[in-house]
């Protein structure tokens, strides 16, 4: 962490990578998504994330867990179906072999 002239909080990538548990990659895969647009220390481009950046990027977290969660449902329901599907054939072939 380190604080600039202006007193704005920076933290690399490695930095913020490692506060929420996450790989470099998906970090950059945000990036890649234009979910985020962090700063840009110095010539070479090292990017640079900030306490905005941080409040951010919790907020994508928190979608992608409640996407992700959504998708299991959806899943779950068309199994559900299926099975109920299967079920009805099978007891319809029962219903003829008797």
């Amino acid at each position: 962490m380190q604080k600039n002239k202006s007193s704005i909080t920076k933290y690399s990538i490695k930095q913020t990578t490692q506060h929420f548990k996450i790989s470099k990659d998906t970090l950059l895969r945000y990036e890649k998504e234009n979910l985020i647009t962090p700063l840009r220390a110095n010539k070479r481009g090292d990017r640079i994330y900030t306490p905005e950046h941080f409040d951010l990027i919790a907020k994508i977290r928190l979608q992608k867990q409640q996407q992700y969660k959504l998708n299991a449902l959806h899943m779950v329901e068309a199994r559900k179906k299926l099975f109920q599907k299967h079920l009805s054939t099978v007891n319809a072939q029962n219903r003829l072999a008797v």
